[in-house]
């Protein structure tokens, strides 16, 4: 999976790549829930794509409570999460519709993902209308700190439902361990923390930990050269071949740190005389199709800082940071991705960002440099790149300055370091790590 922009929290299931072992226990075919669809993947055909249609009325309040409460709930980010009675209501009434439309079109034994956390109470409901099929739960969000949880009215049912799945998985080991933290306070579960199992009753769920990744390296045989990714970009934006660029590719959201980016770039850009001149960064803000008044507020200050600091360019023929909400023309991510000199992460807290990942896949020249955040999921295995604090605006102006002075030797040695890791842990092999777990704890058919 290869993502166009910005993060993996909300990202559909669709683009993951599913490597199944061939003999299955007895299931017809494999659904993955996520983002109002289901994604069928029968035995012995080509992948499918069902949308669970949603009444336009049902969607946007459903969304109202995924959004507004859920999203900044699991974001430690200082966003207050707004539950409104209403906005669950209409977000059961939307699960309860999805879970009915999957069960209608499943006729054999199925293994289901749900893969979204407007989906959370589909578990409950799955089970509720009698389903037996495997069911394994991946939340893609960080997952909070009891206190923060409690602020939620209806999270005990948003826990019994996930606990209605045979498998939970988290992106990291730190989410893991704050669920089953969340859970141990739940009435009627025995948690075993270090065997990640919760007993429910007369049910039992595992608790696991699938870090999402990306389609694996590629030797670079079906790219373009980086040479020719590097004079197109440069030619898009109106800048000398020389320049040395500096990239960013997120969600236009609180989460992200895109305003601590610019000034990380503005402290840099203070402590190299004339690097107004020779460096560009470029950053690409991509809003949500219905941004929030947070998100709104957050593009503003983000363009204040960006022209406050262009200002000080003192007449330098280009801007040293480009403010855009999509790619150049003609450009995808991959040459993008090939075209950056560094690749800049300043996530403040995030499931994955399987951007990072995606800029490691494309660099096949083993050049480039990833400065990432200990905020995204992704720092606990990229640990080859320069990991920062993404509040700590010296600290990171300090890694932009090394990654751009970094030897080509060094920056070989610490791009196979990741690339191998990118290649160990890719989309397939996420795939392959539910199902395998799925076996062990429903080694018969269902």
């Amino acid at each position: 999976m290869l993502p166009h922009s910005l993060s993996d929290d909300d990202r559909p299931a669709s683009r993951r790549t599913w490597a199944v072992p061939a003999a299955r226990p007895g299931w017809s075919q494999i659904v993955v829930l996520a983002n109002h669809a289901a994604h069928v993947v029968p035995a012995t055909a080509a992948p499918r794509l069902r949308f669970v249609p949603l009444d336009d009325e049902v969607r946007e309040p459903d969304d109202r409570f995924a959004r507004d409460g859920l999203w900044p709930l699991c974001h430690d980010v200082g966003l207050t999460p707004a539950f409104r009675t209403a906005d669950f209501t209409a977000y059961r009434d939307a699960n309860r519709q999805a879970a009915t439309a999957v069960l209608a079109d499943i006729h054999a034994p199925a293994l289901l993902v749900v893969q979204d956390h407007r989906l959370a109470l589909v578990p409950h409901y799955l089970r509720a209308l009698g389903s037996d099929h495997a069911l394994v739960t991946f939340w893609p969000l960080p997952w909070p700190r009891p206190r923060p949880l409690s602020r939620c009215p209806w999270a005990p049912e948003l826990l019994r439902s996930l606990l209605a799945s045979h498998i939970v998985g988290f992106q990291t080991h730190e989410d893991r361990a704050n669920f089953l933290t969340t859970i141990e306070a739940l009435d009627g579960t025995v948690v075993d923390a270090l065997q990640g199992r919760v007993a429910f009753g007369d049910h039992h769920t595992a608790v696991r930990v699938y870090p999402a990744g990306v389609e694996p390296p590629t030797d670079g045989a079906s790219r373009h050269p980086v040479g020719a990714c590097r004079a197109l970009v440069r030619r898009q934006l109106g800048l000398d071949e020389d320049t040395r660029l500096i990239v960013g590719v997120d969600r236009l959201d609180d989460t992200q740190g895109l305003d601590d980016k610019v000034c990380a770039v503005e402290r840099l850009l203070a402590t190299r005389p004339g690097a107004h001149a020779r460096v560009v960064f470029l950053q690409i803000a991509t809003p949500r199709p219905e941004p929030t008044e947070h998100d709104r507020a957050a593009a503003d200050r983000l363009r204040v800082t960006v022209t406050r600091v262009n200002a000080r360019g003192n007449g330098a023929e280009h801007p040293a940071i480009v403010l855009r909400e999509a790619l150049p023309d003609g450009v995808d991510l991959p040459t993008l991705a090939r075209a950056a000199d560094v690749w800049y992460v300043g996530s403040l807290h995030d499931g994955m960002h399987l951007g990072a990942k995606a800029f490691v896949a494309a660099r096949d020249d083993e050049r480039g440099v990833l400065v990432l955040s200990e905020g995204a999921g992704a720092a606990r295995q990229l640990r080859a790149a320069l990991i920062i604090d993404p509040r700590r605006t010296d600290q990171a102006a300090q890694a932009l300055e090394r990654a751009l002075a970094m030897s080509a030797g060094e920056q070989a040695t610490r791009m196979r370091v990741l690339r191998a890791n990118v290649a160990s842990f890719d989309a397939a092999w996420w795939g392959r790590q539910i199902v395998n777990d799925v076996r062990l704890e429903r080694p018969g058919p269902g």
